[in-house]
């Protein structure tokens, strides 16, 4: 991102005035004070995890947050900040802690918990700024470093975990799994995060039954699934797709002799005989043409 560009995103972010801390919500619900930062309100993104659920629950009957949820609920924004490649400045962190308290209102007695601002020579701190700094930190020498760790991966990996795909860091697979489970309309979109989050999903083929990957990865269930099992496909045989159709021919004159000599039930000598016909009567067709 441009220079130019980073400051124009601070000033749009900034336009509406964070709220001062501790007060209470007088824009009503349905403002989000993160707006611009998180990709959707804090309650709607939380619903999309079961622990994000928990702390729900929890809210709605008065009852205070553990430090694990407190930490639950931050690494649930880090990932989907993160995710959609938003850079924090120091005022962001106050608007996301506002929205935090707006959810959870007993939250306002425990501000320091996720964030204490700059005081003269002090730097920042709290949990969601620490969060935020190691997660970034981690992800840029990923960056840095994903030559060599492709190279490494196609020569080291038995499997098909990393091939030419870098290795991300797991909070940010889990993330893109997680988005996808919610991503609807941008097709091509999908498409990008199915090819990143391919090593989270061939974990999952291993780890989980049939039934229960499908649930996981509800995106097979698409009439253009297809697409996603290519990408699949090409990442583990890399310029192997074409190859079946590449030696059609040749592959239907050894599996129609195959058949010939080893099917012996007279109905699917039948089968046969009528599928010979059709595809001699096909190519004599093609060659009249």
């Amino acid at each position: 991102m441009s220079v130019p560009s980073k400051i124009g995103e601070w000033w749009k972010r900034n336009e509406t005035p964070a709220s001062t801390p501790g007060t209470p919500d007088t824009t009503g619900s349905n403002c989000s004070k993160a707006k611009g930062i998180l990709s959707e309100d804090l309650t709607e993104l939380l619903t999309h995890t079961s622990k994000g659920k928990l702390a729900l629950e929890c809210s709605s009957v008065n009852k205070k947050l553990s430090d694990e949820q407190r930490d639950d609920i931050i690494n649930i924004i880090i990932e989907d900040i993160l995710t959609n490649n938003v850079t924090l400045y120091t005022q962001d962190y106050m608007r996301i802690l506002d929205e935090i308290c707006s959810v959870f209102p007993l939250e306002n007695e425990m501000r320091d918990y996720y964030y204490i601002s700059r005081k003269g020579k002090n730097n920042a701190s709290g949990k969601l700024y620490a969060k935020y700094r190691n997660k970034k930190s981690k992800r840029i020498k990923l960056l840095i470093s994903e030559p060599s760790t492709s190279k490494a991966a196609t020569h080291t990996s038995p499997n098909f975990c990393n091939k030419d795909v870098p290795e991300i860091d797991e909070s940010v697979e889990n993330s893109l799994k997680a988005s996808l489970l919610r991503e609807c309309n941008d097709w091509g979109s999908i498409c990008e995060k199915w090819k990143r989050s391919f090593n989270i999903r061939q974990r999952d083929i291993k780890n989980l039954s049939s039934h229960t990957f499908l649930l996981e990865w509800t995106k097979l269930s698409d009439a253009r699934a297809s697409e996603l099992v290519n990408i699949d496909f090409d990442i583990m045989y890399p310029q192997k797709g074409n190859l079946l159709l590449s030696k059609w021919d040749q592959f239907k004159k050894k599996i129609y002799n195959y058949y010939g000599k080893n099917i012996h039930n007279e109905h699917c000598k039948q089968l046969f005989a009528n599928v010979l016909t059709a595809s001699n009567g096909a190519n004599s067709k093609n060659n009249n043409c």
